[in-house]
Order: C-alpha cells, then structure tokens, then sequence
C-alpha cells in the first residue's frame, strides 16, 4: 500500500494553499473545550453530516488513540459508509485536522501530524486556537490500555454549532423515540392517575354531605352537675351584679355632687353678708 509522506517544505506549501473555512462548531468535553472550522463549502456532504451530528448531541465519548496519532469519536457516524469526498487544496492530515474515516465508520481528531494511507479519509476541517494543545494534553495525560483504547474515556458533554453555513434538518438523524413498553407504561399510569382523580372527587362528596348532615343536627345542650353552676347562669348574675354596682356608684356619685352644690351656696351667702357689713361701716 502507497504511503504519502510530504516534506516540512510541502506540509507549509499545503497549510498556504488551503481554502478558508466556513462553518464553526465546539466540542465540550470532560477534559476541556475544543473548537473546529470546517470546509463546509468545499466538502458539503461529509460536512453537513458532521454539523447534525454536532447540533444533535450524537458524540459520545472519545474511543481510543490510534498508532498514528488519530483519535476516534464514539457517536453521530453515518448509517451507512460515506462516499469518498475530496478537495484538491485539502490534502495532508497535520495536527489538529478533524475528519471521517471510511474504514472504520468514525469521526477522528488528528492529535500530530500523520501521513494519509489511501483515500478512505475525508478532511473536513480543523481545529483551531489552543484546543490542539487540550488534545495534546488528553492523549499524553490520559491512561490508555494495550489496545490503544482510553481507560477513562473523555465525555463529549455538549456539542455546539456556531456557524452552521447549511439549514441543519435534524429530520434525517435517527431519532431515539419511547419503547412499546414505555409507551405502555404511561397509558396505564394516565388510567390510574384518572381512577385516582374519580375516587378522590368521590370521597370529597362524601364528606361534603356528611358534613351537611352534621350541620343539621342540633346540639345538645349538657346539664353541669349538682352544685355546679351554669356558665350561662354565671354571666347572668356577673353582669346584673355589675350593673347593681354601677347605679350605686351613680347614687353616690349624685349625692356628693349634691353635698358640693349646698356647700358652694352656704359659701356664697356668707361673701354676700360680708360684702354687706363692709358697705355698711363706709
């Protein structure tokens, strides 16, 4: 089998002739952001693909780091294999490229620079800023086992289209819809929720009328025992009693008032003689 290696000179010639990206999109995962461009105009169909997978939320988990370098995405790979799709200005995988590998049915992110087999790779787009070196460090910090496979696979927690350069139908993805037995299970919980709902409305009833029933008998009213007097008996005499006290206080109110008046007349009278006697001596 044909490899493709390309000197530093032609991997910088390659890096210059590369056509500009037009779509954007994050990666949020377990170990940190990543952020891809992609040649959505110059690779429409493996693009698009990617891009509903991204706004669907299919990526799941990164699998394992290849011998050269490549790490494999579990999840949002096509139904079927891809049809080869390339672009004359697209041509070396150099770190940080992202793109679909047809032998194996699985997205991939380039974490170094690694030579190109045959034509079962479709690039589709890179990724950009400091997200290589989030990449780098996953691969190196990460535990992988004999396989190549991680031990503690990074989780893709969220996947983000910023720029989507296409009119995304998340129609054609396959949408995981309720089992038979869920289905089932929600009808019959509906039904019990219902007869719980009937039998509640009629224990309500219920009690409304005996409680009206209550209403309508009269209470009886309890002797107290002998020698114990009524409470109503009580009150009664408290408050004639109360109002004994009160004419009394009136009474005596009255008399006093009385006393003062006769003796503010007797007062009176003797100015008067007095006044008399003086006038008198003049």
């Amino acid at each position: 089998m044909k490899s493709f290696q390309h000197s530093k000179g032609e991997k910088r010639s390659a890096m210059s002739i590369e056509p500009s990206t037009s779509s954007k999109c994050i990666i949020n995962t377990s170990k940190g952001r990543i952020d891809v461009e992609l040649w959505a105009r110059e690779l429409p169909n493996t693009t698009k693909l990617f891009l509903q997978s991204c706004q669907g939320q299919k990526l799941q988990r990164f699998d394992n780091v290849r011998p050269n370098g490549t790490v494999t995405i579990v999840g949002g790979s096509p139904d079927e294999k891809l049809e080869s799709e390339h672009h004359s200005r697209i041509r070396s995988c150099r770190r940080g490229s992202v793109g679909y590998d047809r032998n194996i049915n699985r997205w991939f992110l380039a974490s170094r620079e690694c030579s190109i087999e045959d034509d079962s790779w479709i690039l589709i787009g890179k990724i950009v800023g400091d997200s290589n070196y989030i990449l780098r460090r996953i691969v190196d910090e990460s535990q992988l086992d004999d396989h190549g496979k991680f031990v503690y696979p990074p989780i893709v927690t969220k996947t983000e289209v910023t720029v989507p350069y296409f009119d995304l139908d998340l129609g054609s993805l396959p949408q995981a819809g309720p089992s038979p037995p869920e289905e089932e299970k929600r009808r019959l919980l509906k039904r019990g929720g219902a007869k719980v709902k009937l039998r509640y409305e009629e224990e309500e009833e219920e009690e409304d009328e005996d409680d009206e029933e209550q209403e309508a008998v009269p209470l009886k009213k309890i002797k107290p025992p002998p020698g114990v007097k009524d409470k109503d008996e009580i009150d009664s005499s408290t408050r004639m009693q109360a109002s004994v006290e009160e004419e009394e206080q009136v009474e005596e109110m009255s008399l006093r008032e009385k006393e003062t008046l006769d003796l503010l007349s007797q007062f009176q009278q003797r100015q008067k003689g007095r006044g008399n006697i003086l006038n008198r001596g003049q």
